[in-house]
């Protein structure tokens, strides 16, 4: 429904935290008001499939704010006296036929001039809403007969040995939460995710703008959350929780005998470990675990194993997370 706003009164509020305006501005006519709600406080549209966002409003003299709020103004305050008999419906209906007065309120956003300018003006689809990072580290305790004290040789006697002397020994592993949301997704992945729970990344995978070698990323948890916008727009919030191995050390596997060389060196190299390879203190550097009656399969899953067509294509791994069509 077309509609027209006139300002009519304008005040501004300057403090140290930023900027507040709160203007009064006439809608007419008044039963085209939800259309200017959703013009000035934004909204979400479905297009051709997918869910695109239409950006809060600026205001012209001051672009750096965006409408936090809109508020009508009460019909008992600015509804004309008029003589006769009518039904407080109809004075509804005809004060609705007329302009409508509404106090608009702009402030200066909290998210950073880089996340604004990343957004724009223009309605785009909505994906990646928000992610966090969390740096820890998580303590395992090795087997103290593996280790000696300092200048111990391998002819030391037991003594020697932290076995001997009660000392346990740790080694931190450090390690990261990814935390990632996605906002107003029109559908949830639900079998996507339930078989991706577990599961660690078989190629490099990007994430946010960070790039994650193979098998160091495994996908943990999620939560989905059914939420309805103030236009009765229905969608999901859905919440990703992942953990990353970040280790970087050596890592290798036993030398292969053979008749001129019985007993061969290991075969080393430096890289991040990644979920599927365990620190093995007899030998001292990282190896891969492997199920004795299947060797071709570890501790944890691949994610290229789990895959759906969805529009005529195959969409493999975790793909199937972020993918708008999945199900």
């Amino acid at each position: 429904m077309a509609y027209t706003l006139t300002e009519v009164s304008r005040k501004e509020v300057i403090t140290p935290e930023g900027m507040t305006i709160e203007k009064k501005m006439l809608c007419k006519p008044g039963s085209a008001r939800f259309e200017a709600y959703s013009a000035l406080t934004g909204t979400v549209r479905l297009v051709a499939g997918r869910i695109i966002r239409v950006p809060p409003a600026r205001d012209p003299r001051a672009p750096w704010c965006r409408v936090a709020e809109v508020k009508m103004d009460p019909i008992e305050e600015s509804y004309p006296e008029t003589p006769g008999t009518l039904t407080p419906l109809q004075r509804a209906a005809d004060y609705f036929a007329d302009p409508v007065s509404l106090t608009v309120i702009y402030r200066t956003p909290e998210q950073t001039e880089e996340e604004d300018q990343a957004q724009g003006d223009s309605p785009q689809e909505i994906d990646l809403a928000s992610m966090t990072w969390e740096f820890s580290g998580q303590n395992i305790t090795l087997p103290n007969n593996r280790y000696g004290w300092e200048n111990a040789v391998d002819t030391q006697p037991p003594a020697e040995l932290l076995q001997r002397s009660d000392v346990a020994v740790t080694k931190l592993i450090p390690r990261i939460e990814l935390v990632m949301v996605r906002h107003r997704c029109r559908t949830k992945p639900l079998n996507g995710i339930l078989a991706m729970l577990g599961r660690i990344n078989s190629t490099t995978i990007r994430l946010a703008g960070d790039t994650y070698p193979a098998e160091t990323v495994r996908f943990d948890a999620a939560t989905a959350t059914r939420k309805i916008s103030n236009f009765g727009f229905r969608f999901f919030e859905l919440t990703y929780k992942f953990a990353v191995h970040p280790t970087y050390d050596d890592m290798g596997k036993p030398g292969i005998p053979s008749p001129g060389n019985p007993n061969p060196p290991p075969v080393t190299s430096k890289g991040f470990v990644g979920w599927n390879r365990l620190f093995d203190p007899r030998t001292g550097f990282w190896r891969r675990v492997q199920l004795m009656k299947n060797k071709d399969r570890s501790i944890h899953l691949l994610d290229k194993d789990v895959q759906q067509t969805l529009g005529g294509k195959t969409v493999r791994g975790f793909n199937l997370l972020f993918h708008p069509r999945a199900i």
